[in-house]
């Protein structure tokens, strides 16, 4: 068996109620030829002091403090400084199980594999839920169901040989922290030669806040838009027209995802309408849509019933007012 060393990346920011318990996972694995890179991206709290203190105990462990400059350039700076055969990337907030390292080896080694899936369980504060994926058998497809967002992946949860992040300079778009994880991890299986699902959750996942489209804002809805057509711009030259489907169909998601976020707060985000309407328009597909997506694309491009729902907006908006009024 050739090297098999772990480089371990985990981005660290205003975390030091976590990070713990994030570092001592890591400590307790039952596969130890690991590497673990901390890039303290400019942490106001005592994270960084939490990363000194784990790199003077345990020489596996190198920190790096830099000024803030989001998850993405972390990342890479990870990525640059990592001396292991295989990358790992982990949120400083979650937490590994203790065979995570020791599972994804053994598999990689036995299926030959350089891009290594696994599942997760979703950490809510008093409940968790396991997710697993599905177990694709070809490449091609999962690939496809990837562009098209059918199958929602995270670059951790997962193991990676290291030559094939050379295919992507930078790996992870600098500037862009929201949404990034589908502009690389496409890329990622599409490089690989081999991959392999593991049927088992081997990463804690900690939920904060009330959703993903509920804690959204608009700068996240542009940096999922860039993230969007980095993919779409690579997939279009490297697949021949193969990805045209998925493609529309991830673009889909994407707009749909905007117009959630505008019929959030129609008041606040009615100046986005036109140009999220006018976004893609011809590079939309909704043959395999949700239900609740083509309702919403419908009710989006439908001037009578767009007009119906701002009236009923301001009249909801009206009433509140009044009805703080009275209470006053």
């Amino acid at each position: 068996m050739t090297s098999s060393k772990i480089s371990i990346i985990v981005p660290v920011y205003k975390v030091e109620q976590y990070l713990r318990c994030c570092l001592d996972s890591i400590v307790a694995q039952t596969f130890t030829d690991w590497e673990c890179i901390l890039i303290d991206d400019g942490s106001p709290d005592n994270s960084g002091k939490i990363c000194n203190e784990y790199a003077e105990k345990d020489g596996r462990f190198m920190v790096i403090h830099q000024e803030n400059a989001g998850s993405s350039s972390a990342r890479n700076v990870g990525i640059n400084e990592s001396s292991g055969d295989w990358i790992m990337m982990i949120d400083a907030d979650d937490w590994i199980e203790r065979e995570t390292l020791e599972k994804c080896i053994k598999a990689a080694y036995f299926f030959k594999a350089d891009f290594i899936k696994f599942g997760l369980f979703y950490q809510y504060a008093t409940s968790k839920k396991k997710k697993l994926f599905p177990s694709y058998k070809e490449k091609d497809l999962f690939l496809k169901d990837l562009i098209a967002r059918k199958v929602s992946l995270s670059i951790w949860a997962g193991m990676y040989r290291k030559t094939i992040f050379k295919n992507l300079t930078p790996v992870f778009p600098e500037g862009l922290n929201f949404g990034e994880d589908y502009s690389v991890i496409s890329r990622l299986l599409y490089y690989s030669e081999k991959f392999h699902i593991i049927n088992e959750a081997l990463y804690n996942y900690r939920i904060h806040g009330n959703g993903y489209v509920q804690s959204a804002k608009w700068s996240n809805a542009e940096q999922l838009i860039g993230c969007e057509e980095i993919v779409y711009d690579f997939f279009r030259e490297k697949g021949n027209g193969s990805y045209t489907k998925s493609l529309f169909q991830g673009r889909a998601d994407v707009k749909a995802y905007c117009y959630s976020l505008i019929l959030k707060d129609y008041k606040k985000n009615k100046i986005y309408y036109n140009k999220i309407r006018s976004m893609y328009d011809k590079t939309i597909n909704l043959e395999d849509a949700s239900i609740d997506t083509r309702l919403l694309f419908f009710i989006m491009h439908n001037s009578f019933t767009m007009t119906v729902l701002r009236f009923l907006w301001n009249l909801r908006l009206l009433l509140s007012n009044l009805t703080k009024g009275i209470i006053k």
